[in-house]
């Protein structure tokens, strides 16, 4: 599976052939897609209406037919399918702010926990007991000169 420039749909390479499923209304762009058990595909995007919130989605392989997992007004995020099917969410309420979410059917998401620092990287661990996170410190100075001639 890839997401053709411009996000607008999902291809799909299954039993010798290439067949595009379209993006689903909700959506204005697909940014992600992964593989996930039980013959579907996990998708995110953004809103199409306001483009404030991020959705994540499984597409069946066989019919295309989509299923909302999760909606969050986000300023940005990304997900990643777990061993048992599930997902785990990162939601950025703001750009130093993310929100760790175990969404494990679709609607039903657990809150894991909440990192108040800007996010390098992220890496969780298939069962979810053991997580890596990469943050930054911005150390800056600000200078104010004042300069007067003779």
């Amino acid at each position: 599976m890839w997401i053709p420039d411009g996000g607008q749909s999902i291809q799909m390479h299954t039993a010798g052939r290439t067949r595009s499923v379209p993006k689903p209304q909700w959506y204005n762009v697909i940014t992600e897609v992964s593989a996930s058990p039980r013959g579907r595909a996990a998708f995110r995007g953004w809103n199409a209406a306001t483009s404030d919130s991020m959705r994540v989605s499984e597409i069946s392989l066989a019919d295309g037919a989509v299923i909302p997992w999760a909606t969050e007004f986000v300023d940005d995020g990304n997900f990643r399918v777990l061993a048992d099917g599930s997902m785990f969410f990162l939601a950025w309420e703001a750009a130093s702010t993310a929100v760790l979410y175990h969404v494990t059917a679709p609607g039903v998401q657990r809150r894991l926990g909440v990192v108040p620092r800007p996010i390098t990287s992220i890496s969780v661990s298939d069962d979810l007991k053991r997580a890596v996170v990469f943050t930054e410190d911005y150390f800056g100075d600000a200078w104010i000169s004042r300069v007067a001639g003779r």
